[in-house]
Formats: C-alpha cells, sequence, structure tokens
C-alpha cells in the first residue's frame, strides 16, 4: 500500500447539479486537485478536477 501525503480528506459523495450523477470524492492532494470516482464506474478509475469545478458544479449530499 502507496502512503503519501494529502491537504484535506473528504470521503463523502456529490451529486450533480446538472445531470443525475453521483461522485465518490476522496481527497485535495497537495498540489490542489481533488481526486474522486464517479459511482457508477466499476473500474473505480480516478478521476482529477479543482475545487472550483467542484463547487461550481456539484453539491455535498447530507447523508
Amino acid at each position: 500500500m502507496m502512503k503519501f501525503k494529502v491537504r484535506k480528506k473528504f470521503d463523502c459523495i456529490f451529486e450533480s447539479k446538472t445531470e443525475d450523477e453521483l461522485i465518490y470524492v476522496k481527497y485535495e492532494d497537495l498540489d490542489g486537485y481533488i481526486h474522486y470516482e464517479y459511482s457508477s464506474d466499476g473500474a473505480n478509475q480516478d478521476y482529477t478536477m479543482t475545487p472550483i469545478e467542484l463547487y461550481r458544479d456539484y453539491k455535498r449530499l447530507i447523508l
């Protein structure tokens, strides 16, 4: 298992404001990128976006 430092740990689900889509947001790395994966993606591929994109296009689900 690889260990690395993160700026902020999220571990939560966000919902798209425009589409019917859920993403699982993992963490923000030291370069400022948000790492996430799509809930419908069976391969668990890691994607990145900026915090501006996250808060502009998604809202956090409160469970």
